[in-house]
């Protein structure tokens, strides 16, 4: 959600604060956004919804654990104790969608009856690279966890950059590289973590392959997510042999780069 339309200026966020200054400033926009979910959106989306005269019933209700979520409740044809039976709309300030652009989405059932569905869906979407590079440092992140809790349903994210390496080449990674600079310059002041350790990222100490511990946790969260795939379900070793081999090849070539403004 853009800040602005809470009251900050736009470049507001940005400013220099100390370390408290900025957790203070954190608590008090993610409250403003919590409350401008709770009195304006979604009585927004009720009423939106109310005024289609659907004859289904849909539901939408704060999350009673995370007040920045929304709760899409929909007819269901079936229920599957493993899925989730309901959408969540996550919603915040504090991320930031530059690059972006606009892609077209195709629902796996128009792909099967393209005929019957003619029209086009376009989407504005962060850009492909921005994703990448946001997913490696929540990789590298986890890598280097101290305490054992990992989070669940992260497993995913070693697949998503599984994917995301089917379809581009280094070269166009590092075209773009610029852009994690970014992406670590946002994580470090609006998600501190002293544990991260982001910058060694850009020293050329990338880390993708997780301890053995992590690795046999996130493998059984794979399983357990076994739902979300469509299609061949990509052994999760095949994954971790990837990831070693694309941390190797990625600290190689970013250690001979100059860091700056023009990066």
């Amino acid at each position: 959600m853009d800040w602005t339309i809470l009251g900050y200026h736009k470049n507001e966020p940005y400013q220099k604060r100390s370390n408290r200054q900025q957790i203070f400033f954190n608590d008090e926009i993610n409250e403003k956004t919590n409350l401008f979910i709770k009195e304006v959106f979604l009585p927004e989306i009720k009423s939106y919804f109310s005024s289609l005269k659907i004859k289904e019933q849909f539901h939408f209700y704060i999350n009673a654990k995370n007040p920045g979520i929304i709760e899409f409740e929909y007819p269901k044809k079936y229920n599957d104790s493993t899925m989730r039976q309901v959408i969540s709309i996550e919603i915040g300030c504090l991320a930031k969608s530059i690059p972006c652009e606009s892609r077209e989405i195709k629902s796996y059932i128009e792909k099967v009856y393209d005929d019957f569905f003619k029209w086009e869906n376009k989407v504005i979407t962060t850009s492909l690279f921005r994703t990448f590079f946001e997913k490696l440092t929540l990789i590298h992140r986890e890598c280097n966890r101290t305490n054992g809790n990992y989070p669940v349903r992260y497993s995913r994210h070693f697949y998503d950059v599984y994917k995301i390496l089917e379809k581009i080449g280094n070269d166009e990674i590092f075209s773009n590289i610029h852009i994690l600079q970014d992406v670590i310059e946002f994580k470090k002041k609006f998600y501190s973590c002293n544990w991260a350790k982001y910058d060694d990222i850009i020293e050329g100490k990338l880390k993708l392959l997780p301890n053995e511990e992590a690795i046999h946790i996130f493998s059984k969260d794979y399983e357990l997510m076994g739902w979300m795939f469509i299609g061949k379900i990509i052994p999760f070793d095949e994954i971790m042999n990837l990831m070693h081999k694309y941390q190797e090849e990625f600290n190689k070539k970013v250690v001979n780069l100059k860091w700056g403004k023009e990066n």
